[in-house]
């Protein structure tokens, strides 16, 4: 079964969003300065990367949009 080609990047950014808001985090313009950090610490708090409440994360992952490129036309 083959997936969408944005599901990957969906996951990937929406579920560092989710990250964020579960650590009780918001940046303003939605960046990221250091995903393993993140990631250190999300462990940490959950007690571990394996108690993360991924469901939780979903619909961050699923409202996360990319952003569209310019100049390409069909």
């Amino acid at each position: 079964m083959r997936c969408p080609f944005a599901a990957p990047f969906k996951i990937q950014s929406g579920g560092l969003i989710g990250l964020q808001r579960l650590l009780g985090e918001s940046d303003a313009d939605g960046r990221l300065s250091d995903i393993a950090d993140l990631t250190i610490r999300a462990s940490a708090h959950f007690g571990g990367a394996d108690r993360i409440p991924y469901a939780a994360m979903v619909d961050d992952m699923t409202a996360f949009k990319l952003e569209r490129r310019a100049g390409r036309r069909r």
